[in-house]
């Protein structure tokens, strides 16, 4: 599968020449390959119609970040197996629970958010998630946030961390640093591997004796927003109902929801990123001088 929403993404193309300089006796391109793309004259939609690749088109109305609940994010997830009808009418239920009845407390939460966005001393946003397996919807949810908000001279750096692992880092400068961060801590209330502790021989404290991994972690986490709290650093908790895949698609259904609201709130698209195309137009005329 060859996604590219303009069809010029320098890494796509690239590697669509690796695969077939080095691999194509692995594949049978016409057969197995599905390119996503805008329907237009771009490089991808012209080696697609070439090589009678079949072809899914790119909606020219949503960009990438916001395209998760699309062709672009439900057809990977379909050739895996995943039951694609349910995720996107779970998303819709979501996206309508939260537009029609302020589902999850949305309005409160995006009004603390642009509260704290609107003063200025405010310059980092950590999203500190106690679910591994949460690790790159987070650096999603940083791309989100950058690409919709960090415009005309707004915005503020969003920076993943993972528990228990970041706390261990930066807990430090996160409590007695400058006051210049806020945070956003997830922790899911249920975990499919929670494995136990039995100390037979007495040879660790106590207090751990009998606990779930997953019951410390979330403690960690507790425990950490709490001393924020008192530290009087912003900070939300977000509980997921478990670790599955489920809670996860309502989490991103809500945080999509939450930027394109922030961004209109601030008077700008957060549909956008003129600054991104001014840098991929300036690759573009560097690498056209090696010709």
């Amino acid at each position: 599968m060859i996604i590219s929403k303009s069809g010029e993404t320098i890494e796509v193309l690239s590697l669509y020449q690796i695969i077939i300089n080095n691999f194509s006796n692995l594949f049978n391109f016409k057969k197995d390959v599905l390119v996503i793309t805008e329907k237009k004259n771009s490089h991808l939609y012209r080696i697609c119609r070439e090589k009678n690749f079949k072809f899914l088109e790119h909606d020219s109305k949503i960009g990438g970040r916001f395209s998760c609940f699309s062709e672009t994010g439900l057809m990977p997830l379909k050739l895996a197996g995943l039951n694609t009808s349910y995720i996107k009418d779970l998303s819709d239920k979501t996206f309508h629970q939260i537009i029609n009845n302020n589902k999850y407390l949305f309005s409160d939460n995006v009004s603390s958010l642009f509260n704290i966005i609107k003063k200025a001393k405010y310059k980092c946003h950590v999203v500190l998630s106690y679910q591994e397996s949460l690790k790159y919807l987070i650096q999603w949810y940083r791309q989100l946030w950058s690409e919709s908000l960090g415009k005309k001279g707004k915005g503020i750096h969003l920076m993943p961390a993972l528990g228990s692992v970041d706390q261990h880092s930066q807990l430090q400068i996160w409590l007695d640093g400058p006051d210049n961060i806020f945070y956003t801590i997830i922790l899911p209330k249920r975990r499919s591997s929670n494995f136990i502790l039995k100390d037979r021989n007495k040879l660790i404290p106590s207090y751990l004796n009998n606990m779930k991994v997953g019951d410390i972690l979330n403690t960690m986490g507790k425990s950490i927003y709490n001393e924020l709290v008192k530290a009087n650093r912003p900070v939300r908790l977000i509980y997921l109902d478990d670790d599955g895949l489920y809670p996860t698609i309502k989490l991103m259904s809500f945080l999509m929801l939450e930027v394109a609201m922030l961004g209109k709130l601030d008077g700008i698209n957060p549909f956008d990123q003129p600054a991104v195309e001014k840098s991929k137009l300036s690759t573009k005329k560097l690498l056209n001088k090696n010709e």
